[in-house]
């Protein structure tokens, strides 16, 4: 080769080299954090922006902080732009005497959130607010901004056995296991399955948990004892059983699961299982000195076998102690997670939540039920009276489906996947 060929090839090599090191820091980056300005009808707008990505125990998201002239709004948009930065384009801003609003318009004209606004020291979407004129006539002129989208309409898809499923369903990528008397419903976007497990109806069951995308539920047709399980893959719709070498009784409960392991606490033999839905194995936890295995809030502990008999005593994953709420959970990491307040009010109770870290509390729904709550990601669903609904920052509240045993029998539970 010539000396300018040699050079040419080399020239060549290095660029290939430097555009496959640049898209491997892109695809292992961690993210970034930038400052920026955005200016809308005459108002000044500093924009905090976190991308957090590839790193344990957080979604990849952008947090992100929008500083008005009198207040910081705080939001995690999940990943949507795929590492880009400077991801808001327009902010639309409103404030009288009362509110005080705000709906930032991301890049490719995507409007990812409803207009927050900010009243007495807490936070409201729009659509949970009866806004005076001023802004209404504010929201209404924001071109972007499509009021439906935030509407809980209740247009019915498809009706099974006692259940009504609601269009809403093709609004999330979620499926939803829901218990019913002889078996389960699994619900999502695509299509209904219903799984007859038993032969006459059982209304309460309290040996059954979702696993990952497995479902375990102990055979009730057996009236005392058994030692077989039922399990289902929700993916595939398909029933396996898994069998226990010792009888358990009737009389026994699911714990919770962790990892691979679902732990169940026999209340008449006051024997601890763990049950491994992968080698499809039940055997005895030994060796705890008349004590029982639990899982709270990241850590292991133990609890007497005589409380556990006496009591539900279930794994705890979230709850954070308050002396101000009835409750808090933490869901997620230390820098992507949020906060879950619950607040009682009569006999309904007020949800609320926060960024991890942050001041700001969102004001979600009311509901009458806060014994069955699942959290996925950014998203919360619960029971009111006989609906399953489910709340994001994306949507707002969509109602899923309608069951009336829902309100009367809380053992009735539902599973998200």
């Amino acid at each position: 080769l010539s000396g300018d060929s040699m050079k040419r090839k080399v020239i060549l090599i290095l660029i290939t080299v430097l555009i496959i090191l640049k898209i491997i820091s892109k695809v292992f980056s961690t993210g970034h954090e930038i400052k920026y300005f955005i200016k809308d009808n005459k108002k000044q707008f500093q924009i905090s922006e976190k991308l957090i990505k590839n790193t344990k125990n957080e979604n990849p998201s952008y947090v992100l902080k929008i500083k008005t002239p009198k207040t910081t709004f705080n939001y995690n948009i999940s990943n949507e732009f795929k590492g880009k930065k400077r991801i808001i384009a327009h902010i639309k801003y409103y404030k009288d005497n009362k509110y005080e609003c705000i709906l930032p318009l991301f890049k490719e004209n995507k409007t990812l959130t409803d207009v927050v606004c900010k009243v007495n020291n807490k936070f409201y979407n729009y659509t949970d607010l009866v806004g005076n004129d001023k802004l209404n006539k504010f929201v209404n002129n924001i071109s972007e901004y499509n009021y439906d989208k935030f509407k809980n309409k209740l247009d019915v898809k498809q009706k099974i056995n006692n259940v009504k499923i609601y269009k809403n369903i093709d609004k999330i990528s979620d499926t939803i296991v829901l218990d019913n008397y002889k078996g389960i419903d699994i619900v999502n976007s695509k299509n209904t399955t219903t799984i007859k497990l038993f032969k006459k109806d059982i209304y309460k069951k309290y040996i059954k948990e979702l696993n990952d995308k497995y479902y375990l539920i102990a055979d009730y047709d057996n009236k005392y004892e058994f030692n077989k399980f039922y399990l289902i893959d929700i993916k595939k719709g398909k029933k396996k059983t898994i069998t226990s070498n010792q009888s358990i009784s009737i009389d026994s409960y699911v714990q919770g699961s962790y990892k691979n392991d679902i732990y169940l606490f026999d209340k008449n033999n006051k024997i601890q299982y763990q049950i491994n839905i992968k080698t499809k194995s039940v055997k005895p936890v030994e060796n705890l000195d008349n004590n029982i295995k639990i899982y709270s809030v990241n850590k292991w502990d133990k609890t007497d076998i005589y409380t556990a008999s006496k009591q539900l005593i279930k794994f705890n994953y979230y709850e954070k102690n308050s002396k101000e709420y009835l409750k808090i959970d933490k869901v997620g990491g230390q820098k992507t997670g949020y906060y879950y307040y619950y607040e009682k009010e009569d006999n309904n109770y007020n949800i609320y939540r926060s960024n991890i870290n942050k001041k700001q509390k969102t004001y979600l729904f009311t509901t009458d039920d806060i014994s069955r709550i699942k959290y996925k990601n950014d998203k919360i669903y619960y029971i009111d009276k006989d609906y399953l609904k489910m709340y994001s920052d994306k949507t707002g509240i969509k109602t899923i489906l309608k069951n009336s045993e829902l309100k009367f029998n809380k053992n009735l539970e539902f599973y998200i996947y």
